[in-house]
């Protein structure tokens, strides 16, 4: 084992690519145990490929690759522009909107922000942003996509912990929202502080005549009254017990609630600043960007009826973009096939090299009991789950600074899930978890995979981008400590659609 750590932290701290740094440790710890041979390591390299499960991981990098080449990405960007044009910060807040948006199509939080900072860069660059701030805004916010379904980090925990993939979709859009919610109300603050992008007055462009914008006016107050109303109605239910709850979720449920009627007064108030001048320009927008938004929907409605399996439903992805592509917006054609397949061989070659070399390493782990020796050291501290949960994650975020993401998702599932377990965690919500905190690493200093392409994008010092980025940490942690205190704020939705 001692070989085996060794051999891992060095050639870690000599820049060595992720896969061989594994590979060669697991095949050291081979050579200090002499009744292991050779070919049992060959053999759970090659094994490490051959699940079934797994294969919905490629699917979605294609399925993504070709919603990005088909025209999806451009509209929905538009649809940002329109929803964010007139709060402060407004480019910004693009990029927040934009990760929430890709989340259903690119799954991936690098691939994500590298794609915003190239297209939302040097328009920010104009309008007077600093580099270390568009950096930031744009790398951080990427976060999102971590649990927006379909989430390559979450099928990489289900597919390694046998969890249910179609309860971890389900159960990433509640926290998903939150994130953006808490990310667009730091944006707003930073931009007010800095003075980035104020909200440019516009000409009063009405789209509707005075009598259809009163009128929907009208329909957006009793909307708004109505979802309001329901919201508190949901939160005071189970503190006045007109339903029952267990005791342990009333104080949750009804925080849900009222997060939720919150929500919707926010939301109400900026649609009726904006709404004479955009309201046509969003109907007319959704038309084209509609079937990017339904596509984490139709997912998980998918599974729960049994339309799909999980693995399947990565076929169907490719076939729904492949459709959507070539029928709907007519921009798929060959040239553009070829480039997303030639995109997709190369991310696919990558992942699965490291999924491949992760065998004899995740072997040597459980051979020498780490899994069991971890788990009585933290239960020697504390017995209590919420803290036993911010110890772990305590944990998954140092060495998130060290590992790419992909790689703390197969090596550190196997030891941690047992002990959730044991605490009587729900492995879903600690999924959820996870899936953020893991990515959260590659925003972040040392080694950070994201953080480094952004910045190399713009040219922006890492210090630069350390310094503003801390206002969007501090946000992602918050909103984290909210749902380890909360899990019915992420488990809500998957035991609605597929019972508890």
């Amino acid at each position: 084992m001692a070989l085996l750590l060794f051999c891992f932290v060095l050639f870690l701290i000599m820049g060595m690519p992720i896969a061989f740094v594994i590979g060669i440790a697991g095949f050291a710890f081979f050579l200090t145990v002499p009744y292991l041979n050779y070919e049992t390591a060959t053999q759970l390299i090659v094994s490490q490929s051959q699940s079934f499960t797994f294969l919905a991981v490629p699917f979605f990098i294609f399925a993504g690759n070709l919603m990005n080449v088909s025209g999806i990405t451009s509209r929905l960007l538009g649809l940002a522009r329109i929803l964010t044009r007139r709060m402060y910060g407004g480019t910004a807040q693009i990029s927040v909107v934009m990760s929430t948006l890709m989340g259903g199509v690119s799954g991936s939080a690098t691939a994500d922000a590298a794609m915003e900072t190239r297209i939302l860069g040097p328009e920010m660059l104009r309008l007077g942003y600093s580099k270390g701030y568009i950096c930031a805004v744009n790398c951080v916010t990427a976060l999102i996509t971590a649990t927006i379904p379909p989430s390559l980090g979450l099928i990489i925990f289900g597919f390694v912990g046998e969890v249910s993939i179609g309860r971890l979709f389900a159960a990433g859009l509640i926290p998903g929202v939150l994130m953006m919610t808490f990310l667009m109300a730091t944006t707003s603050i930073t931009s007010r502080i800095n003075r980035y992008d104020p909200p440019r007055q516009r000409e009063a462009l009405s789209v509707l005549s005075p009598e259809r914008a009163a009128k929907a006016r009208r329909m957006l107050f009793n909307g708004a009254l109505a979802s309001i109303v329901f919201s508190l109605v949901f939160a005071a239910l189970p503190l006045f017990k007109v339903i029952t709850v267990p005791a342990a979720g009333a104080i949750p449920t009804a925080a849900i609630g009222f997060f939720l009627a919150g929500l919707a007064l926010i939301l109400t108030r900026l649609l009726f600043r904006a709404l004479p001048l955009i309201i046509q320009e969003i109907i007319d927008n959704l038309t084209g960007s509609i079937w990017a938004l339904l596509f984490p929907v139709i997912l998980i409605v998918g599974i729960r009826f049994g339309v799909f399996t999980p693995s399947e439903s990565g076929a169907f992805a490719v076939i729904y973009a492949v459709i959507i592509g070539k029928f709907v917006y007519r921009e798929l054609n060959w040239r553009n096939f070829k480039e997303a397949l030639l995109i997709t061989l190369k991310d696919n070659g990558a992942i699965m090299l490291i999924i491949a070399m992760s065998g004899p390493f995740s072997y040597a782990i459980t051979w020498v009991k780490l899994p069991v020796a971890l788990s009585g050291l933290i239960f020697g501290i504390t017995s209590d789950p919420q803290a036993l949960v911010l110890i772990m994650l305590g944990f998954l975020f140092i060495t998130g600074m060290f590992v790419d993401s992909n790689v703390n998702f197969l090596l550190l599932t196997p030891i941690f899930l047992p002990m959730v377990k044991n605490a009587g965690i729900d492995p879903v919500h600690f999924g959820v978890l996870m899936a953020t905190v893991v990515t959260l690493g590659v925003m972040t200093p040392p080694i950070g995979s994201a953080l480094y392409t952004v910045c190399g994008i713009i040219d922006c010092p890492v210090e630069d981008y350390t310094k503003h980025s801390l206002p969007f940490m501090v946000a992602v942690l918050l909103e984290i400590a909210i749902l380890v205190f909360l899990p019915e704020a992420v488990l809500w939705i998957p035991d609605m659609v597929f019972g508890k």
